[in-house]
């Protein structure tokens, strides 16, 4: 167990003194800390480790995860993580409207972030290729009321369109990016360089 732990450190000492690198090195890094990680757990025993090599299907008409007893509430004082973690996580409500269709989500906050969160989940990457957040809907309704307590007026869903309603305030903002804005001050400082150059030597624009 001593050889795991004195490799984990030699890891963690090669990891931070690239912590300035790349990207790609920085992952490399992580890959090995985190399979030193698995292999030091295995060897403790600590948890329960199932893995399949092609599926593994949970089924039951009611499926609840989480740190629960028997009736399905947490257990304890604090609360629970769940973390879904893949290359692709998709969750569907299937069937019609008329037979279900739904996908809810609730809770005190909610949080859409189109970023790469790396191998571990603790990154906040833009990617070069895709950083987005798509919504499609016949109806979609965005809804701020400024109180607290109980919500007395559920949204009203259902009719074409998009409707937003705020009780305070409403800001629809565009502008350029970080870097847009550095070409163009990059070429404004280049022109300036060029100015105080010419004045350098004597020349008058």
């Amino acid at each position: 167990m001593s050889a795991y732990v004195d490799e984990l450190k030699k890891t963690l000492d090669r990891f931070e003194k690239n912590v300035d690198a790349k990207i790609e090195t920085m992952r490399q890094y992580k890959n090995e800390i985190q399979a030193l990680t698995e292999v030091m757990h295995t060897t403790t025993q600590s948890g329960q480790f199932i893995r399949d090599q092609k599926r593994i299907i949970l089924s039951a008409p009611e499926i609840i995860i989480g740190n629960l007893d028997h009736d399905g509430v947490l257990l304890g004082d604090g609360g629970s993580v769940v973390t879904v973690r893949g290359n692709s996580v998709a969750l569907e409500g299937t069937g019609s409207s008329s037979e279900g269709g739904n996908l809810t989500m609730r809770a005190s906050s909610i949080r859409q972030i189109a970023v790469d969160p790396g191998k571990d989940g603790l990154e906040n990457v833009v990617s070069e290729q895709r950083s987005e957040i798509l919504t499609q809907a016949k109806s979609i309704c965005i809804r701020s009321d400024d109180v607290t307590g109980t919500f007395i007026e559920s949204p009203t869903g259902g009719v074409p369109g998009i409707s937003v309603h705020s009780d305070t305030f409403v800001s629809v903002d565009a502008a350029p990016s970080c870097q847009q804005r550095k070409t163009v001050i990059a070429g404004r400082t280049k022109e300036i360089d060029t100015i105080i150059s010419s004045l350098s030597q004597g020349h008058f624009i």
